[in-house]
């Protein structure tokens, strides 16, 4: 059953179609919000606040871009909101360093961790948003292999495996991926 039909099928009040978005997304969302977020429980918490959001939600859906799209949309928005609310609290993001010093014992000292600054958030999330509307820009067919390799980041023989196709095609395909969110982004920056 496809994307479309599920949420067709919610809008018509059959609620239960969620519990398939769920399962069909759940995985590739955690991934994904693992990834941003460096904290496997900072990421299932942001996870399970986008589902909630997108079932509260997903009768306003209007289907102007794909059902993934608008869940990671979701989840880099839930992410953001989460990262400030730490930030507000004074719960900074911090990384340990090993101090060893010919005089004392090594001592352990807790600094801000710069790459999780708000800018740099703030530009990766910019720069993650380009690269997903490249994706929902892509012929349909290749938007679960660029979803795959990109997000997932699954080796070709694996995606291989689970769209059940030559590896020889996946090489094409993210060849042809690679090439298009190239261009997509060289033509943003020229807006």
């Amino acid at each position: 059953m496809t994307d479309e039909n599920l949420v067709k099928m919610f809008k018509d009040g059959n609620e239960w179609c969620f519990n398939e978005i769920y399962n069909r997304y759940y995985s590739k969302l955690l991934t994904y919000a693992v990834f941003l977020m460096k904290s496997r429980q900072d990421a299932e918490e942001v996870v399970n606040t986008s589902l909630f959001k997108a079932f509260k939600h997903l009768n306003k859906f209007r289907e102007e871009a794909s059902l993934a799209t608008w869940l990671f949309q979701i989840l880099r928005n839930q992410t953001f909101s989460l990262y400030r609310l730490k930030r507000s609290r004074g719960v900074f993001v911090t990384q340990s360093l090993e101090i060893t010093t010919p005089d004392n014992p090594s001592f352990i000292m807790e600094i801000m961790d710069c790459k999780n600054l708000p800018e740099n958030f703030l530009i990766s999330q910019e720069i993650t948003e380009c690269i997903m509307a490249a994706i929902d820009d892509l012929p349909e067919a290749m938007k679960e292999t660029a979803f795959l390799y990109l997000i997932e980041k699954l080796p070709l023989d694996i995606i291989a495996k689970h769209l059940n196709c030559p590896t020889g095609t996946i090489r094409s395909r993210t060849f042809r991926i690679r090439k298009h969110i190239s261009k997509f982004l060289a033509d943003l920056e020229q807006r």
